[in-house]
């Protein structure tokens, strides 16, 4: 198997990492069971300024997804392997109603909201005092909302980001059904994803509309520990 180092965000509030990119990689190498060495890293020491990166064999590589196809192309790491094409394209679909909608709204919930800003500057400060300190954090914090803005999710009301969120895991939750797993018995990579942004979510010490929404949703809480079981049995 490929020697694989895994540079991330650290974990908060119980969860892997304060980063859903990061839970979703590292989810993903555990339950493909590939061995890694994980390491902290920061986004600007990033090839492409983001996390997770990976150095395998010796070839850096730089976001989740791709690092993901890099595995599966180039070294047989391929969760998705026994999925039809039709199975691969629904799983697409559903990683990007995650990743690029669902993902805004946690940045609201965050990095817009006053209150989850309370609670998560606090981490941030603790991540890299002396670079990510008082002076410099409500810079981050602007560009953050200028992304969220541009994307549009920060163009809507606070009772419409939670309301979004909230119809994002609803869809998610239907893909899932009563299975184990989003496609059966056994977890492909769009349930590396799920987890990822079912357990930021929810680990993330502010109360809201659309975490309650989840936590009134047994078969999504169900499956969170579920993954959990499987890919970090010491802390299930």
């Amino acid at each position: 198997m490929p020697a694989v180092k895994l540079f991330q965000l650290p974990g908060a509030w119980g969860a892997p990492s304060v980063s859903p990119f990061c839970i979703k990689l590292e989810t993903y190498l555990r339950l493909a069971k590939q061995p890694f060495d994980s390491r902290s890293g920061a986004p600007m020491q990033s090839p492409n300024g983001k996390v997770p990166w990976t150095d395998i064999d010796g070839v850096v590589v730089a976001d989740s997804q791709r690092v993901i196809e890099h595995l599966a192309a180039h070294h047989g790491v391929d969760l998705d392997q026994r999925l039809s094409e039709t199975e691969k394209r629904r799983s697409h679909a559903l990683r990007r109603i995650l990743e690029a909608s669902t993902y805004f709204g946690l940045c609201w919930i965050r990095w817009v909201d006053e209150e989850g800003f309370v609670a998560y500057k606090p981490v941030l400060l603790k991540m890299a005092p002396p670079v990510l300190n008082h002076l410099v954090l409500p810079l981050l914090r602007r560009g953050v909302k200028k992304q969220v803005m541009a994307q549009g999710t920060g163009l809507l009301s606070e009772q419409e980001v939670h309301a979004l969120v909230a119809r994002d895991f609803e869809a998610l939750d239907e893909a899932l059904g009563d299975k184990p797993f989003v496609f059966g018995d056994e977890p492909t990579s769009i349930d590396a994803v799920l987890f990822a942004f079912v357990e930021s979510l929810m680990a993330f010490p502010v109360e809201g509309p659309s975490k309650a929404a989840v936590r009134d949703n047994t078969r999504l809480l169900e499956f969170r520990a579920r993954v959990r079981a499987r890919a970090y049995p010491e802390s299930a």
